[in-house]
């Protein structure tokens, strides 16, 4: 049953309109009363469930039992981008393939800063792994799949790889010796043709939530990029070593056991992926090789960020400096084990 509003559709002028108020000015969280106005069945329960660095998303609970989600920005100035997400949202929503299942978006309120959409209990993939690994393989290769059907429908001409842009983006975090390795990798993929076009940004495990068998997509991106499509294939892999580091900070005697998992999971995750994607990909060693890549710079931004904003998250400095202190050799080791990674497949293809 959908909420009965005239307001569900989200005017142009009203998504191409500027955000109000100063660009570092905060929202207000939201309370039960600020959202009833937009329900038909009264809200009985409403509670905070995710508070992260941009965004806080509610669990509203009517009077007849129904579920919603209600996802709000923390900063003014954010506002379009939401709305680029709930219009993403809206399109995602409308592609009929078999393994994409998004929450439907339902109403878009520019003066609560927020849109309320569908709300499927779960966990995300990023949990899972730690509880049930069956389900959690499971979910990888449905991620793959779901992941290819999605750019099924975003495939756009390809075109050859753009390297100066990808060699500008890691060479910062690299040492000389491994500059010259991704320089011979790069070389390698100078004149192969590679798919483009729009990519989700953060398909993330974080985003996707296994539910009975079922997988749920959230966190649309809120901007639209073309780019390498196996860009998300990368931003995948990467989430699997994040969501790995968040478990060992707390259990370190379980690395081992985990990284094995991880292997297993990116494996299961690619042939997902392959199995679907109705158009040609590289052959396999230049595939993997082009993954490796792109995960490197997926790992780059992370380090440049991780160095240059430890201080990020309203008063929460010190937690977030301790934070940093320990991801940061651990994205250095990662960025160490993809540049070994990518020699030895530069010896193999030669």
């Amino acid at each position: 049953m959908k909420i009965q509003t005239n307001h569900i559709e989200l005017k142009l002028n009203e998504f191409e309109s500027n955000s109000t108020g100063k660009s570092d000015e905060k929202t207000k969280i939201l309370k039960i009363r600020d959202i009833k106005p937009y329900f038909p069945n009264e809200p009985i329960e409403f509670q905070l469930e995710v508070h992260s660095f941009k965004t806080r998303i509610y669990k509203v609970v009517t009077q007849n039992g129904q579920m919603f989600a209600v996802k709000q920005c923390n900063y003014k100035k954010n506002l379009n981008n939401l709305k680029h997400e709930f219009r993403n949202q809206q399109k995602l929503f409308k592609v009929q393939c078999e393994f994409l299942k998004v929450p439907e978006p339902l109403y878009f309120s520019s003066k609560l800063y927020a849109y309320v959409m569908q709300y499927f209990p779960g966990q995300s993939l990023s949990k899972l792994m730690f509880k049930n690994q069956i389900n959690f393989l499971n979910g990888c290769r449905k991620s793959g799949q779901l992941l290819a059907e999605i750019h099924n429908h975003w495939y756009k001409e390809g075109r050859n790889i753009e390297i100066e842009n990808i060699h500008k983006d890691i060479s910062a975090v690299l040492k000389q010796t491994q500059i010259q390795i991704l320089n011979d990798a790069l070389e390698l993929l100078k004149h192969q043709h590679i798919d483009c076009g729009q990519v989700y940004l953060d398909f993330d495990p974080l985003n996707i939530i296994w539910n009975k068998n079922d997988l749920y997509l959230i966190d649309p991106p809120n901007i639209n990029r073309t780019s390498i499509l196996c860009w998300d294939l990368a931003t995948f892999k990467f989430g699997l070593h994040k969501s790995l580091w968040k478990n060992i900070i707390k259990k370190p005697w379980n690395i081992h056991t985990y990284s094995s998992i991880i292997e297993k999971a990116k494996k299961e995750f690619q042939i997902g992926y392959k199995e679907n994607y109705k158009y040609s990909l590289l052959e396999d060693n230049l595939f993997d090789l082009l993954m490796d890549i792109l995960e490197l710079q997926r790992v780059g931004e992370w380090i440049i960020g991780n160095k240059n904003n430890p201080f990020y998250f309203n008063n929460k400095k010190i937690k977030i400096l301790a934070s940093s202190i320990v991801s940061l050799p651990l994205l250095i080791h990662r960025r160490n084990q993809l540049i070994k990674e990518i020699q030895q497949k530069i010896e193999v293809l030669r």
